[in-house]
């Protein structure tokens, strides 16, 4: 079988659609292929597959990981979301050292200097593009600490990024890739788990909203329980259930700001069935991170028959096609899109435009995976 190096720095450690992506790939890819995993620990191959409904075969998988360091002490005690992109280039790094030991390289992350490759990018970490949300207020040190990074992870000043295929989640990320490294990126939509919903009718639904994010400032969960809090001032008996959790002053706040109004349900981290069935019992989702990848949150709205309500920019605009009534620039046009479509059930007519979506099951990703390994190799 041919021998392939997967590389993941943080899969050990976050649960985010990245490492669904890792996982599902492993799946489609362990039984026909010699595995081995590059990471910065070792995985917890039982918690991916209760997490992502993979099958992955902790026999079959070998990892291999940075040797013990300052570097891993730190890591083990650092805050949250410090160091993750110093932890991406010590693995790239390792990688690097044993590249030629492997007949291809997939990773299912980060960016690599190297040509013999498959890359699923969601974003790129290395060289971070101009956005109003990212990159366009870097300090001298932030740019000073990604510089380091990106020479440890072997991008050097004269390095050209060629990937043999570079895959993406969304044609809005690859209009971003295409922009930062001059390098087209086909759309692979990451993997969904569809089947778990199971279409319940509109009329048995609840006339309520889910959240699911992580508590953090940049996902704007403020801006969504705002956004139901003034549909309520308009007349509509909403309600707002927030899932997901955080760490720190602004988690704290959200938590706190639940607490004081009964319309507000903070739920924190929930096991898969009960937010598949928050998914299925409410009739619309609303999401609030800008310049999102994808959002397979919102996916998954889709997939259980509910109506999200996302920003108008970045990938997750096209998991709802685009449409105008779903779509919305600023809390305003939020709060009017949906008073529109709350006030007028001829307007939910809306759902008949959303994608299919058999489009992003974990089994389409599967599929498109094998072959373009199959094909590079």
């Amino acid at each position: 079988m041919p021998d392939v190096a997967l590389v993941h720095p943080e899969l050990h450690r976050n649960r985010g659609g990245a490492e669904a992506v890792a996982a599902a790939t492993i799946d489609a890819l362990e039984a026909d292929h010699d595995l081995t995993v590059f990471a910065f620990g070792d995985p917890d191959v039982e918690v991916l597959n209760h997490c992502f409904g993979s099958s992955i075969s902790s026999r079959a998988l070998s990892t291999v990981t940075p040797s013990p360091s300052l570097l891993s002490n730190l890591s083990a005690r650092r805050p949250e979301g410090k160091f993750g992109l110093l932890e991406s280039a010590v693995v790239v790094r390792t990688l690097l050292d044993h590249a030629s030991e492997f007949d291809l390289v997939v990773s299912t992350k980060p960016e690599l200097p190297l040509a013999r490759s498959v890359q699923y990018v969601h974003h790129p970490v290395f060289f971070p593009p101009t956005t109003p949300d990212e990159g366009s207020r870097a300090s001298t040190p932030d740019r000073a600490y990604r510089t380091l990074c990106r020479r440890l992870a072997g991008f050097d000043s004269s390095a050209t990024y060629h990937p043999k295929r570079l895959l993406t989640n969304a044609a809005w990320t690859a209009g971003v890739l295409e922009a930062t490294y001059d390098v087209p990126a086909d759309v692979v939509h990451p993997p969904v788990r569809v089947g778990d919903f199971d279409g319940r009718p509109w009329d048995e639904r609840e006339d309520g909203f889910v959240c699911v994010s992580k508590l953090v400032p940049d996902k704007r969960v403020h801006a969504c329980i705002d956004v139901v809090g003034r549909l309520r001032e308009r007349g509509h008996d909403v309600h707002l259930h927030v899932v997901g959790d955080g760490r720190g002053e602004y988690a704290r706040r959200v938590r706190e700001y639940c607490r004081r109004r009964d319309w507000l349900t903070c739920e924190g981290f929930v096991a898969r069935d009960r937010l598949v069935s928050l998914l299925e019992r409410h009739r619309y989702g609303i999401h609030g991170k800008r310049y999102e990848h994808f959002g397979i949150t919102v996916a998954e709205m889709v997939a259980a028959g509910m109506l999200p309500f996302v920003p108008a920019t970045g990938g997750q605009a096209e998991t709802v096609g685009d449409a105008d009534l779903l779509t919305y620039r600023d809390a305003d046009e939020a709060v009017e899109n949906a008073h529109a479509l709350l006030s007028d059930p001829a307007h939910r007519e809306v759902v008949r435009t959303l994608p299919d979506p058999e489009r992003f099951a974990a089994g389409t990703f599967e599929t498109r995976m094998r072959g373009i390994v199959r094909e590079a190799l």
